[in-house]
């Protein structure tokens, strides 16, 4: 079994990265209320958003970050449990024997199944359960960008219990 924890670097990264789009968010903002044409209302509010958005997601990840030693992936021979999103999470271990295919990106995993109805009978919330039927239509998106996991070691573990993976 291989475990992938939480890196506390990348989950810095990530949040100097929505500190950045709140700063943005509040530039346009602040651009459209005073020097541009107020006609562009929608600039304003979506500027506005953005600051909100990014600020919020900002002081979360750094007052609250997630424990660098929690396990966010692992990868066994019975298969894949991941914690990294909400519809990862809430389907719990995934077995190869379902899983049709594995498409790995650089900072996301894909899975198709073979039967999304038996994961979707675990998921209790109704709107992970709607967003992975509906959505997604089956498949389960596993994040990698906070862990310690990275592409080539992902993509050597997966070929030993999947031979085709892309």
């Amino acid at each position: 079994m291989k475990t992938f924890t939480y890196s506390k670097g990348k989950q810095k990264d990530i949040s100097l990265l929505f500190l950045g789009l709140g700063i943005l968010g509040a530039a346009f903002a602040l651009y459209t209320w005073f020097w541009a044409d107020p006609i562009n209302l929608m600039v304003l509010v979506g500027g506005a958003f953005l600051a909100m958005l990014g600020l919020v997601v900002f002081l979360k990840r750094v007052l609250t970050p997630t424990k660098e030693n929690e396990t966010a992936i692992s990868i066994s021979e019975k298969g894949i449990t991941a914690i990294t999103t909400p519809v990862a999470k809430a389907a719990g271990l995934i077995e190869w024997a379902d899983i049709t295919h594995i498409q790995l990106y650089e900072r996301m995993l894909e899975i198709r199944l073979k039967a999304p109805e038996k994961y979707a009978a675990r998921m209790r919330s109704f709107f992970v359960r709607d967003a992975f039927l509906k959505t997604l239509k089956g498949t389960i998106k596993i994040s990698f960008l906070e862990t310690n996991a990275s592409y080539e070691e992902l993509k050597v573990l997966l070929r030993k219990y999947v031979p085709l993976i892309q």
